[in-house]
């Protein structure tokens, strides 16, 4: 698996090299809320791109890559691109597991940098419903605001405030789609002032405001 930005160089290809490739545009990433938190899965993964798999292993991820490439020929297919986002999330997760089967990556002590980011995220999972300024969680990890964005950058290649925002954004969505709460109560409830700062937040990120997108709310993560 490689990740945006990597580079990977071969020493030699044996004369019976074969290859099934997924490639997936940093943009497809950053218009899919879920992978948001996806992503946050591939750093420690990061140093580790290549495993040998059995036979068994091969087989179901060619299985994913056969039953993707069907899809998206399927042209005429209502709900192709929902069944797309799907397929790739659960092929995702299936490449992250194998990894860290075979490297036992999880039994390892993570590197400093990428101990911070993963205590980080998990603060702003915690937090993110009150709490969107980066001096609460560097307080929360003795560290300066300031050398806490410079990590998540250096980890994660995004903002540490991209971060937060992006849990909210998540959480404000969830809340619009699956509840019968005003606008205005979902705003105090993530702890914005007033309903007009939530809508400024909201249309910032979304580009539209929270009333057009709960109009919009039938397979929202296909909105773009």
């Amino acid at each position: 698996m490689m990740v945006p930005n990597q580079i990977i160089k071969y020493n030699e290809i044996s004369e019976d090299y074969k290859a099934h490739l997924i490639m997936i545009s940093n943009k497809y990433f950053d218009t899919r809320d879920n992978f948001y938190k996806m992503m946050s899965l591939l750093i420690p993964l990061k140093n580790h791109p290549c495993v040998n798999l059995n036979i068994a292993e091969t087989d179901l991820l060619k299985t994913y890559h056969v039953l993707l490439y069907k899809k998206i020929s399927e042209e005429n297919n209502l709900f192709r691109d929902f069944t797309i986002q799907y397929l790739i999330q659960a092929t995702f997760y299936e490449v992250c597991q194998l990894l860290l089967k075979h490297l036992e990556i999880k039994k390892k002590k993570l590197p400093h940098k990428e101990d911070i980011f993963k205590q980080f995220l998990k603060l702003v999972e915690t937090h993110h419903y009150k709490e969107r300024d980066i001096s609460f969680y560097a307080e929360k990890l003795c560290l300066t605001p300031k050398y806490l964005s410079s990590i998540i950058r250096d980890v994660s290649g995004e903002l540490a405030g991209n971060w937060i925002d992006n849990y909210v954004i998540i959480e404000a969505k969830a809340l619009l789609i699956s509840s019968n709460l005003t606008i205005q109560e979902i705003c105090y409830k993530l702890n914005f002032s007033t309903p007009s700062s939530f809508t400024r937040f909201f249309k910032r990120i979304t580009g539209m405001s929270p009333r057009k997108f709960r109009t919009l709310k039938v397979f929202p993560n296909l909105i773009e």
